[in-house]
């Protein structure tokens, strides 16, 4: 395969990961998934022939709201979209609130309103800001 052809592989587990990652004509491996999995490619580069690997493996993305914020208004609309942007489904998805106890009444009632806003249903709709999701499981 001439180079710069096959540059991204998606799929799951001893399917694709453990293929490509094993593979010796891989020379480099950039995974954004499990810390478990992540580490599986480092043991598959060290096995093979020592290919770079660069992994992304997630975590948690808080946002820290203090009552001296100065639009609640924003705040709730940047916390909805940090969680829900492509469906929520992105390694750097707001996963946390961490929000200042006076304020956080108010604030979880702006960002409900906000979310009651969004649209769902098909995909394809351009009016619908959440469709459907990568897979099952990440419907579960």
């Amino acid at each position: 395969i001439p180079a710069g052809v096959f540059n991204v592989v998606p799929g799951g587990g001893k399917d694709v990961g453990e293929p490509i990652g094993m593979h010796m004509g891989v020379d480099m491996v950039a995974f954004t998934g499990s810390t478990p999995t992540g580490r599986r490619f480092l043991r598959y580069a060290a096995d093979s022939n020592l290919k770079r690997v660069v992994l992304e493996c997630g975590g948690k993305n808080p946002a820290v709201v203090l009552d001296d914020a100065e639009d609640l208004d924003l705040v709730a609309e940047q916390v909805v979209n940090g969680a829900f942007w492509n469906m929520g489904e992105n390694c750097s998805a707001t996963s946390r609130l961490i929000v200042q106890a006076s304020i956080k009444d108010e604030l979880l009632q702006r960002i409900g309103a906000y979310m009651r806003e969004w649209k769902t249903g098909d995909p394809l709709d351009p009016e619908n800001r959440i469709g459907a999701l990568v897979s099952k499981s990440h419907f579960e």
